[in-house]
């Protein structure tokens, strides 16, 4: 829809979002391994983690790292479990408020596409040597557009319409820890909370099966935040040798309690590995594996009803697999020493959704970030 231009937009962002990623000391020792030349190789970059990667990195005291990422997200295919559905197959389907005043037997409203656009800006600050903070803030925009069908019942299209919503999201507060570090090998834990700062009260008009337009609040998936203070929890894994790094991450979601409109997103679990390889001359590429789990939602918005299935909380969340590659670069010297762009592109190997509910189709992340020294304090 506007993919080219927010891409491009993008690379000039479900949380500690995309914070922490660099570690200078660490890039220190592998810089001792790659950087030296032989007559036989040239010098090169020590290779970072993939630009997707969440708190990849633990900075040390005195260092600030500065993160913007750009990610955007296409949904393009209605999805019942596994199973590929058309917006006119939705329209027999028996509506979830069926027998309510008002309300047909059956969706007379099927979602055909939407895109997310998120602007991630984080902030990672150096507490002690195992130890670093971070903030995320993101800037969301959503855009859906959903087919109308006519009357009470039947398959005949009367019209589309188009809804959007932006603003802040949930931002979130988090705390890096090491466990292990040594020349090859790094873990840390991530223990963090996400405030509800984003809304869950967005409206926009709509198309009723009748031909009239009203405002109406717009479904779950295009609400900015979640309601709720959320933990979220998380360990990584890392290592590197010569030219090579991998790393394995395991993230959660957990939401505590319901929000002031009586319900909670599902829980969400995100595991991903992958593998790195130093190109030379600074650049970098990688690959890597995604699975993700969350759950439907728990209780509903009395506010939010419609024969629709996005008005439905059943209707959200399943499992995700997907794969993304990406290149990176890491600028050697001059006064941009250190600093980091990449691109990530992913795209979906398996999807089981609770469903009907739009399935990602493919999504692109590209971002920057860099590390300021301000002293070397301990």
């Amino acid at each position: 829809m506007r993919t080219i231009a927010r891409v491009s937009a993008g690379f000039i962002c479900l949380c500690f979002a995309r914070a922490g990623v660099a570690d200078d000391l660490m890039f220190s020792r592998m810089a001792a391994i790659t950087e030296a030349p032989t007559p036989h190789q040239p010098a090169m970059m020590p290779t970072p983690p993939p630009i997707g990667i969440v708190g990849g990195r633990v900075v040390k005291p005195g260092q600030v790292m500065l993160n913007y990422q750009f990610a955007h997200t296409e949904k393009r295919r209605l999805l019942d479990g596994d199973d590929g559905l058309s917006t006119t197959k939705v329209a027999t389907l028996p509506n979830h408020f069926a027998g309510q005043p008002g309300q047909p037997a059956t969706y007379r409203v099927a979602p055909e596409n939407m895109s997310i656009d998120t602007h991630m800006f984080g902030v990672q600050v150096g507490i002690t040597q195992k130890l670093s903070a971070a903030v995320g803030v993101p800037y969301l925009i959503k855009e859906r557009e959903a087919v109308t069908f006519a009357g009470p019942a039947g398959t005949t299209k009367l019209g589309t319409f188009q809804n959007e919503t932006s603003g802040i999201g949930d931002v979130a507060a988090s705390g890096l820890y090491k466990l292990y570090d040594d020349e090859t090998h790094h873990i840390h834990v991530m223990f963090g909370l996400s405030f509800p700062t984003g809304s869950i009260r967005e409206d926009g008009r709509t198309l009723a099966p009748d031909g009239t337009t009203s405002r109406r609040r717009l479904a779950y998936g295009l609400q900015l935040g979640t309601g709720t203070y959320d933990l979220l929890p998380g360990v990584t894994y890392w290592g590197a040798a010569g030219r090579w790094n991998w790393g394995a991450q395991v993230l959660g979601r957990i939401h505590l309690g319901d929000n002031d409109e009586g319900y909670s997103f599902g829980d969400r679990v995100y595991a991903t590995g992958w593998g790195g390889y130093s190109l030379g001359l600074g650049f970098n590429a990688s690959a890597r594996l995604i699975q993700e789990y969350q759950g439907d939602i728990d209780g509903e918005d009395d506010f939010l009803t419609g024969p629709t299935p996005t008005t439905d909380p059943n209707n959200y969340g399943g499992w995700k697999t997907s794969a993304a590659v990406g290149i990176g670069y890491r600028v050697p010297d001059g006064p941009l020493a250190g600093l980091n762009p990449g691109v990530e592109v992913s795209l979906p190997l398996y999807q089981n959704l609770n469903g009907p509910q739009l399935s990602d189709s493919w999504s692109v992340l590209v971002g920057v970030r860099k590390v300021f020294t301000f002293s070397t304090a301990g």
